[in-house]
């Protein structure tokens, strides 16, 4: 790096820094962290990682706008999907205070284990949960699950893909 190239880096540096310093509290300087190490590391999953450092009870406007929309149980919901998006689904559900009564798991993994909810095949799913909400929980394979489902004639109205395979949560003013 050249001597002009290393003074322009070290005033961008200072000038985060001093926004950082200047952010009006605790809650924002987490979510500037997140979106800063999203930004530099080109990797959403940091963001997220630390808003759930956050605390607090959420509300997820579209879950809630399709629940209301096709007069569904918020009850009766399977979370179908793996990884990261469906860690961070089950914990954003759990602040909204909606407990799915199962999972339907892309991977091998035993997820019952790991979360504590039961778990069920894509069969079973389409035979027996046709009155379940489905709700996507998958990034990179949210088309094709959604375009199974239809093709097992599983009811549209009851299944939701958030955008990009991720619930966005909302909490008070942010």
């Amino acid at each position: 790096m050249k001597i002009g190239e290393e003074r322009k880096f070290s005033e961008k540096l200072y000038n985060i820094y001093k926004l950082y310093n200047n952010l009006y509290d605790n809650e924002s300087r987490i979510i500037f962290e997140g979106k800063y190490l999203s930004s530099i590391m080109q990797d959403e999953t940091k963001l997220y990682e630390q808003i759930k450092k956050l605390n607090k009870k959420y509300i997820v406007p579209e879950l809630k706008d399709f629940l209301e929309s096709n007069l569904l149980d918020a009850n009766k919901i399977v979370v179908y999907g793996s990884g990261f998006e469906l860690d961070y689904t089950l914990w954003l559900l759990e602040r909204c205070e909606i407990y799915p009564q199962f999972l339907v798991n892309i991977s091998e993994n035993d997820m019952q284990k790991e979360f504590g909810i039961p778990t069920i095949s894509h069969q079973e799913l389409v035979i027996y949960y046709f009155d379940y909400v489905v709700l996507i929980a998958s990034a990179d394979k949210a088309f094709n699950i959604y375009k199974d489902l239809l093709y097992c004639k599983f009811p549209r109205n009851r299944i939701l893909c958030p955008r990009r395979g991720v619930l966005e949560g909302i909490f008070g003013k942010q």
